[in-house]
């Protein structure tokens, strides 16, 4: 696949983050860090003396889920002015995603817009911790953000964490609805790493590894049990590192706008398309022509331990009917505004060619339209 591999990034388990994050920052010779957190970060047990023995560390929390590109230019700001020399993220996948565009952003001379201007390398250090199991952001090289009400997805080798700490014991706190949402984010994430064009060996190896693993915690971990939040944390993880290497697919590409649009959460909005172009990928001409997809759909039949292909996407419905996460009201004028702005890079790492109509009727059969 022509890319780098991720041996290079550090990914410890810990039952006291907070802690690890004191020896790892020490350990890499950080003296200023920057922690980029939501305000929820202060309720972590052992939070007063992580901020005790970090005197000098500066806050930035001024951001919101989807973070717009006014967010992520105010805490570049502020870590110039602060002279940091290092950077924590502590959250979910907006928190991670903001401090890895800031650790690009930041090496840019001057202040006009970062996005339309060449990358320059930083080997500025960053250690990642995730709060939530989904996204596995803590573990690529992308970050999306929004600008002027439009997404943009940043991409550089340099934005992947040097170091990512899982704490499962932070998940606790979650609540349900965003436990749900990003749970299926992860699921979803490793079935589209599976069948996307840009798929290799390695992707598939996380890919498989983290679906199999997430769906043995799935329906514990949303029903509360402790036990399994360590796995689907993992799982996470996983689908982080496969989308990494082979990038998502058509039910990420059309799902910004549904999350934009409805108010949803990103991996309910995922969740919500997935079956339909799972279906209509089944029913292509290339799922039995195409040995590499028609082994990809094989492999997710095996994970979901199904004996038809069509079963597994059965199964999935029933994981999303049983999450009692909501169907978007939705009419024939909102889909037709969706269309024209599916995301296209992503939309063109599917294995089948999908048309304007295709997307018309993923849409359609999504919210329930006839």
């Amino acid at each position: 696949m022509g890319v780098d591999r991720q041996d290079k990034q550090r990914i410890l388990t810990s039952s006291n983050a907070l802690e690890e994050i004191i020896r790892v920052v020490a350990s890499a010779k950080v003296a200023r860090p920057f922690l980029v957190c939501s305000g929820s970060a202060e309720r972590i047990p052992g939070w007063a003396r992580f901020r005790k023995e970090n005197e000098k560390m500066t806050i930035f929390s001024d951001f919101f889920p989807n973070p717009k590109y006014e967010s992520v230019e105010k805490g570049v700001a502020l870590f110039r002015t602060s002279q940091s020399d290092g950077i924590i993220s502590i959250g979910g996948g907006s928190a991670i995603d903001v401090a890895k565009t800031i650790k690009l952003f930041s090496a840019m001379e001057g202040n006009e817009n970062f996005l339309m201007r060449p990358h320059r390398h930083s080997d500025l250090f960053h250690v990642a911790v995730p709060t939530t199991a989904g996204t596995g952001s803590e573990s690529t090289r992308f970050s999306v953000i929004y600008h002027d009400g439009k997404k943009y997805s940043v991409e550089d080798i340099c934005m992947r964490p040097d170091v990512v700490i899982l704490d499962a014991s932070l998940l606790g706190t979650l609540p349900d609805q965003q436990k749900r949402s990003t749970a299926f984010d992860a699921l979803c994430q490793c079935i589209e790493s599976l069948w996307a064009k840009g798929a290799g060996d390695e992707s598939r190896g996380y890919a498989k590894q983290g679906l199999k693993l997430a769906l043995s915690c799935f329906e514990g971990y949303l029903d509360g049990d402790e036990g399994m939040a360590e796995g689907m944390l993992m799982a996470a993880n996983l689908s982080g590192r496969a989308i990494d290497l082979s990038k998502t697919t058509a039910a990420h590409a059309m799902s910004y706008g549904v999350s934009s649009r409805f108010g949803i959460a990103h991996g309910h909005a995922v969740a919500l398309l997935l079956p339909f172009v799972w279906k209509k990928i089944l029913k292509h001409p290339q799922a039995q022509k195409d040995q590499r997809l028609s082994s990809a759909l094989d492999t997710i039949t095996e994970c979901f331990e199904v004996s038809e292909r069509e079963a597994g996407v059965e199964r999935f419905v029933k994981l999303f009917q049983g999450s009692g996460l909501p169907v978007p009201c939705a009419s024939l004028e909102d889909i037709s505004e969706l269309v024209p702005h599916v995301n296209l890079q992503r939309l063109g790492n599917t294995p089948v060619d999908l048309s304007a109509g295709d997307l018309t009727e993923i849409y359609r059969c999504a919210f329930g339209i006839q």
